[in-house]
């Protein structure tokens, strides 16, 4: 496939100055020795205005009013964002043939990386890798790094990051890590994606996933996964699911609730699939129409999103390895909340683990 035109606009969050009145500073590149939150907006991202949109509202969340905001906006050119998103789930088998944008989906298309996330991965994950003399960096060195360096996505800003990963695996291998070299350094990665379109089951990175049963762009990654949220959805008999934990692996974590926001008579579409997909759902601090589980889930974030800024800052001076963190206060809190709500899929066994309210023992009761 020839080379699209498509190109990566990335910028940094700063004090407001004569020459950063909307307090935006353009940058080519991340500093690999810098610490920093990297945000990878959504589709509708095209604009200097947009991104910094999305860096003014994470940053906010952010207790640490110093620490480093950078967010991508995309010069997409001709290139269709969605059709785009299918040829990576169809690289996984995990595209929905009932959608009309797989049909456009050629072979090519599912191992192709567009020029803008090319663009991306040159400035924020290639630097990290390589020493001074751009030869492969020492182990602990890019573990530090990466571990530096946290990534909150938004819908299409999953599905990129899902690209990047892909073209590390590439440079590693091109760079002469070893394969259990490149699963290490891959785990050091830690995102946290909200309303994400991308396989699941399949990245190396340290995810953090935020969805709702509404979100019907979510909904389309074709699994036995989504398959059964979207089953229990439609299912009148089921109960309302609060806050649901999902682990399909040991590095990916899936926070799911039947949805954001209450119904509300006075206000019709509030519960809409577009308003459950924003991103604006997780970061505005006080929202008078979202739901308990709404809420709870947007406190999630805010805590891992903290949580993962403050494990940046402490790579800054030697290499720390992100511990379990449900074993930490307050996550632990919301682990045992989710126990009667947590879920391992097996194939397309879906095995939900329960705990016994009066002996504390674990079992599993399978359900379709």
């Amino acid at each position: 496939m020839e080379q699209d035109n498509s190109h990566i606009k990335l910028g940094k969050r700063v004090k407001k100055h004569k020459l950063f009145p909307n307090k935006w500073c353009q940058a080519d590149t991340i500093s690999p020795d810098e610490a920093c939150l990297v945000i990878l907006t959504g589709s509708g991202s095209t604009t200097d205005k947009q991104a910094n949109s999305y860096a003014r509202d994470t940053k906010v969340l952010i207790k640490d009013k110093n620490f480093p905001v950078y967010a991508a906006a995309y010069d997409k050119a001709d290139r269709n964002f969605r059709q785009d998103r299918e040829a990576v789930l169809a690289r996984h088998n995990q595209a929905n043939p009932r959608y009309p944008y797989i049909r456009k989906v050629k072979e090519e298309d599912k191992t192709y990386v567009p020029q803008y996330i090319r663009e991306l991965y040159a400035a924020t994950l290639a630097p990290r890798l390589r020493a001074e003399n751009s030869n492969k960096a020492p182990l602990s060195l890019v573990a530090q790094r990466f571990n530096m360096m946290p990534v909150v996505t938004h819908c299409q800003g999953s599905t990129v990051l899902f690209q990047l990963e892909y073209l590390l695996l590439k440079d590693m291998t091109d760079l002469g890590y070893t394969n259990p070299q490149q699963d290490y350094l891959c785990h050091q990665i830690h995102s946290i994606n909200i309303s994400p379109v991308t396989p699941i089951g399949i990245t190396k990175t340290t995810a953090f996933k935020f969805m709702t049963l509404r979100d019907e762009t979510v909904l389309s990654v074709n699994t036995s996964e989504t398959a059964y949220l979207t089953d229990r959805q439609l299912d009148d008999d089921k109960p309302i699911m609060n806050i649901s934990l999902f682990r399909p692996t040991a590095n990916e974590t899936i926070f799911a609730t039947d949805a954001l926001y209450v119904e509300d008579k006075e206000t019709p579409g509030l519960t809409s699939p577009a308003v459950e997909h924003s991103y604006a759902a997780y970061t505005d601090k006080e929202d008078a129409f979202r739901s308990i589980s709404g809420d709870r889930m947007s406190m999630t974030f805010n805590l891992l999103l903290n949580r993962l800024v403050n494990h940046a800052i402490q790579n800054k001076k030697e290499l720390t390895e992100l511990p379990d963190i449900f074993k930490e206060r307050p996550f632990n809190f919301i682990f045992k909340e989710t126990m009667n709500n947590r879920y391992n899929f097996l194939k397309t066994e879906i095995n939900r683990i329960r705990k016994h309210p009066e002996t504390g023992v674990v079992f599993k009761k399978k359900e379709r």
